[in-house]
């Protein structure tokens, strides 16, 4: 296999004439003069932006507008939109890579994090320009405008490097505009809360956002592998240098250096990563303009009013005239509403203005004659919006959109989240994401409490408010998780001859791939790399990322001629060619033609009964369908922090689509919405393993039409056996498919790895004794010892898909969860949590 491109152009640096460093070094002594300003402003008024008259002004003509819409958004209901969806990140980031590659004029992106080095398309080796920044520079080259914006972060709990962003983005050229926000001293004084939209604007014609930051981690197959170790073709690597994450080993640290730490891959296994989201075409597109020019131009106006490089943005034009093709806007209220935003004669003299194609001759406005398809979907751009985030009176309508869709629901509602709660959870981790003894972190524990006081203990938990109606909670709300399992393609002997025959280590190889990755024109700083070993799940969190903790230190190569040269010796190492051997096995829990069973193994049964490991299969979709006709998503969790406004900014889209299909509920015929009762079907179906597994990841067979962005459409097949396991929501059938794959799942990961949580644990002495076995044993490996190999391949032969029942009965005994007020964090720091 050829080895992967490492430089695609070389980066101009539109800061390198010593006259634009000069005016750039003044505008930010303006700007850092404004911010203290704004910061003593602040303090001494936290009112600031809404006490004089005249603001007061504008407040009265945004809240008019807001009151004249469903859930009191800023945005209308819009007709005529064609969506499409996308689960997991191969599909959904091949589709990103299209919607951005095809930009004329404008890309206009907000994100939580960001990973210039994120790689779009799969593997690394066949697709080195499909890098995001190589990506970016490429359209910056050619032209078009490109406008960032990502969260700041607390640098003291994160390691986002929102820093490395913005400069990594702007050095490659000068069409390129980050801005970080909000600001943590000398600013706004912003700690708890964030930025939390994941969505991308392109043309203001095109839109694609979900649940998927553009960033390490997020990149998975349906497989949900968790082993990328190919012994003789190192360049199959799907997930290179940080990208290969385990935060239950060691969370993300120093991204800013993408080779600078990485976990032992033939020891430690990934996070699987289970996320969707969309993509669209349609006037509402033009709404999500509108929530980005607003955002941009309050950060412009307080952090960078003096900076050349961040321009005003002008609301998009023709700005009255929204509407899809084939479709005559009635709505003339509307059109005087969007009249009187009190911006738009201000941005417009003084910003750059972008036109937008929905509107069509007679009108005179550029591209009216652009030809954009049109769908029958009508959609609602909600978010959630206050002072801090947007310089705005509080605006929460994703939360309004909940409550009213929920209440509305005839049949069903179905919940993908990362915290299906109505109460607090904290944003990026939940019960066993976090490594070490739970019983030892008050954070985890604080995390822990709030999920299951919202679930079922507590006295104000949902479980508890549906029994003292009169209902069993237990016959219509059920909570599910999911988890995946593998196999390391690494046996110990055979790895151990590479390394005496080729003189080079498997971590020097590791490390090497990734410096290729990187390219020449990266200069890291730092000359060796930190491989952190797979701890046992006794192993604190303070004690992972040290020196001390760390397997080994690696060299780094200097060049990439180097690095190439030491992955070609070490393969050359090789006795034999192991092709014969899968470097993964998940797939077997799909619908495969091969079972566990026909897989080879070029090493002793120990070792393989070493590689044989498994992980919680992270749930980070933030989508809701009801009655399969209607459909919230978006970047909002189920909890206090995306819903109430004033906490993390968010952004989401109400789906209510036309296109109907004949389909069954409860026994009866049944109209569903095609878009909406297929992504259900699709998520289900996957959860199931009554999906086929991933096909190999190879030009010979990419892109399938799931990878395209809209307007090709999803191909979903009815009427198959597997499709109708799943039409039916309410069935019996359908239900008792779905709680007997997921408690068989369950009992078979509990026999073979025994995982954390468990319903089986149900005070801190159980937790003890359950956790006994775990000592030496390195996370995710099989925990129960008295299994021979064969016995371990029986019960992962049994797993379907990678439904787990979630044990919401684990640590009930504890008072401390189940009775008064939040025992793990004071009130002050709740905030954090919730």
């Amino acid at each position: 296999m050829a080895m992967p491109a490492h430089d695609a152009g070389k980066r101009p640096n539109p800061t390198s004439h010593p006259l634009s460093k000069l005016r750039t070094k003044v505008d930010h002594l303006a700007s850092d003069v404004s911010r203290l300003g704004i910061a003593v402003t602040t303090t001494l008024n936290p009112n600031h932006r809404h006490d004089e008259k005249w603001e007061q002004e504008i407040d009265a003509q945004m809240t008019r507008i807001r009151d004249a819409h469903r859930f009191r958004s800023f945005a209308p209901e819009r007709e005529g939109n064609l969506v499409k969806w996308h689960v997991d990140g191969h599909d959904y980031f091949w589709a990103l890579s299209e919607v951005i590659d095809g930009a004329k004029e404008s890309i206009m992106i907000l994100d939580w994090w960001l990973s210039p080095e994120l790689q779009l398309r799969r593997p690394a080796a066949h697709y080195p320009e499909w890098r995001l920044d190589r990506l970016l520079q490429k359209k910056a080259e050619q032209g078009v405008r490109i406008y960032v914006m990502v969260y700041k972060e607390v640098t003291a709990s994160m390691a986002l490097s929102s820093k490395h962003t913005k400069h990594a983005l702007e050095d490659l050229h000068e069409n390129i505009s980050v801005m970080r926000h909000p600001d943590h001293s000398g600013g706004e004084l912003v700690y708890y809360f964030s930025h939390h939209e994941k969505l991308c604007v392109v043309d203001n014609k095109i839109a694609a956002m979900g649940g998927l930051d553009a960033c390490f981690g997020r990149w998975d197959t349906r497989n949900h592998p968790l082993a990328d170790v190919h012994p003789t073709e190192f360049f199959k690597s799907l997930f290179p240098g940080q990208d290969y994450n385990n935060s239950r080993i060691m969370d993300f640290q120093t991204v800013d250096k993408f080779t600078s730490n990485q976990l032992a891959i033939q020891d430690a296994t990934r996070m699987p990563w289970h996320d969707t989201s969309l993509t669209f075409l349609g006037p509402a597109v033009v709404d999500l303009v509108q929530h980005f020019c607003e955002r941009w131009n309050f950060v412009k106006k307080i952090k960078y009013k003096h900076d050349h490089r961040m321009e005003w943005l002008a609301l998009p034009t023709p700005w009255n005239d929204v509407q899809a093709g084939g479709l005559v806007n009635k709505n003339d209220h509307n059109a005087r509403l969007r009249a009187e935003h009190p911006h738009l004669a201000e941005w417009k003299e003084r910003g750059r203005q972008f036109a937008h194609p929905y509107h069509w001759p007679p009108s005179e406005a550029p591209r009216a004659s652009e030809p954009v398809p049109s769908g029958h979907a009508r959609v609602q751009v909600c978010r959630s919006a206050a002072d801090w985030s947007h310089g705005i009176l509080i605006e929460d309508s994703i939360q309004q959109a909940y409550i009213q869709l929920i209440n509305e629901a005839n049949h069903c509602v179905y919940i993908e989240n990362q915290f299906s709660s109505p109460r607090p959870l904290a944003r990026g981790r939940n019960p066993g994401r976090t490594p070490g003894d739970i019983s030892t972190q008050s954070g985890l524990k604080a995390i822990m409490e709030a999920q299951f006081r919202s679930i079922n203990r507590g006295g104000d938990s949902i479980f508890e408010m549906v029994r003292q109606a009169g209902y069993d909670p237990t016959e219509y709300i059920s909570f599910w998780n999911l988890r995946s399992y593998d196999r390391i393609n690494s046996p110990a002997d055979a790895i151990k001859r590479m390394e005496e025959r080729s003189g080079v280590s498997f971590h020097e190889a590791q490390i090497a791939l990734a410096k290729i990755y990187m390219g020449d024109n990266v200069k890291e700083g730092y000359n060796t790399v930190t491989i952190e070993q797979a701890h046992d799940a006794h192993t604190n969190a303070d004690e992972t990322g040290k020196k001390g903790s760390a397997q080994t230190q690696v060299k780094l190569p200097q060049t990439v001629e180097e690095a190439k040269e030491i992955i070609q010796r070490f393969q050359n190492g090789a006795e034999k060619s192991d092709e014969h051997i899968s470097d993964n096995i998940g797939q077997h829990a799909m619908l495969d033609k091969t079972s566990i069973f026909d897989e080879k193994w070029d090493g002793t049964d120990d070792e393989e009964l070493y590689c044989m490991v498994s992980e919680l299969l992270y749930i980070h979709s933030k989508i809701m369908i009801v009655d399969d006709r209607r459909v919230v998503i978006g970047s909002a969790n189920l909890n206090d922090r995306s819903q109430k406004g004033d906490h993390d900014s968010e952004i989401a889209i109400v789906i209510e689509d036309g296109d109907m299909v004949e389909s069954m509920m409860d026994g009866k015929k049944y109209m569903a919405s095609r878009l909406a009762t297929t992504w259900r079907r699709t998520l289900m179906r996957e959860h199931l393993g009554l999906l086929p597994a991933q096909p190999e990841i190879s030009p010979n067979t990419e892109p399938n039409e799931a990878m395209h962005p809209a307007p090709t459409l999803n191909a979903y097949e009815f009427g198959t056996v597997e499709d109708k396991a799943v039409e039916d929501f309410l069935a019996p059938e359908f239900e008792q498919l779905w709680v007997k794959t997921g408690r068989a799942n369950r009992a078979a990961f509990e026999h073979v790895f025994r995982p954390v949580p468990t319903d089986s644990v149900r005070t801190w002495d159980d937790y003890r004794k359950y956790m006994e076995p775990h000592k030496g044993v390195p996370t995710g490996h099989v925990v129960n010892k008295s299994l021979s190999l064969q016995e371990v391949k029986e019960t992962l032969a049994r797993i379907r898909g990678h439904l787990v029942d979630m044990p919401i009965d684990f640590l009930i005994g504890e008072k401390w969860m189940t009775e008064g007020n939040f025992l793990a964090v004071n009130p002050y720091t709740l905030a954090l949590y919730v």
